[in-house]
């Protein structure tokens, strides 16, 4: 019983926290040193597209990506941490502060800008050693492309955590 309402409540959360991007993405609302990706999902199964969305015809035949093979799409963020102001939203009667590294922990973040080694303090040795090396090695910025797949619930209340493959750029 308490496993099943910390599984609903993490899933509502996450929702939430998802809904709320989507909605600044969508109506355009302006948060200082973010904006936001979107991520199309496509069906590429379906090989025999019948071209006949006005849409579908308009995209070659050896592309899979028509609007019959849509399936979902997810807004993500970009973070350019030298810039980026805290937000603070409410669910329920809690405060969530969306801080970078728990909007990777929902798996929604997709890109992230460093601009100095300082603002490597906040995330995990492994990707702090990363970034820190480019610095040390002179480089003006450190660029993160992040690809996650979201945490998932269990039925028994557990979570399996995010998994993310990060891919480092420098300028």
């Amino acid at each position: 019983m308490i496993s099943e309402k910390a599984k609903v409540i993490g899933e509502a959360k996450q929702e939430h926290i998802m809904q709320f991007l989507v909605n600044c993405s969508t109506f355009g609302t302006p948060i200082q040193g973010m904006n936001f990706t979107w991520i199309f999902h496509y069906d590429n199964t379906y090989n025999n597209c019948p071209k006949t969305d006005l849409l579908c015809k308009e995209i070659p035949l050896k592309r899979h990506d028509c609007k019959c093979a849509f399936t979902y799409s997810i807004c993500k963020t970009n973070i350019d941490l030298d810039s980026y102001k805290l937000i603070i939203i409410k669910f329920n009667n809690e405060s969530i502060e969306l801080t970078s590294f728990l909007l990777m922990d929902y798996g929604v973040l997709y890109q992230l800008i460093f601009s100095n080694p300082d603002q490597t303090d906040e995330f995990g040795r492994k990707l702090a050693v990363c970034v820190l090396n480019d610095f040390i090695k002179d480089f003006k910025s450190v660029e993160l492309i992040i690809e996650s797949k979201p945490p998932e619930w269990s039925n028994n209340g557990s979570v399996y955590l995010v998994q993310h493959l990060i891919f480092l750029k420098v300028n």
